[in-house]
């Protein structure tokens, strides 16, 4: 509903039910796009903020694993010296 300019009562349509004055809706539809270019924006925002936030944790991420990759390297060639040793002795 919009309100006539001429009488002020809620009205629809393009014509006041009232006093038949034209109504404008220039103005309701320069609102609807300042509101959608806003929510735009502000979702824009947050998607940016969503994408750091994954961008920081991948980072820390690929960090610790490269500071536990010296670690593991000996433990995975110990693993693989007692598989074998293991099957030279049941063999």
């Amino acid at each position: 509903m919009v309100r006539c300019p001429n009488c002020g009562q809620n009205t629809s349509g393009d014509y006041c039910e009232w006093c038949n004055y034209p109504i404008l809706k220039r103005r309701v539809k320069r609102r609807q796009k300042a509101k959608a270019a806003d929510l735009a924006a502000r979702e824009k925002a947050r998607q940016d903020t969503i994408d750091a936030k994954k961008a920081k944790q991948a980072e820390e991420r690929a960090g610790k694993e490269a500071a536990l990759a010296p670690r593991e390297k000996p433990n995975k060639e110990r693993k693989h010296a007692y598989k074998a040793n293991q099957e030279e002795e049941g063999a």
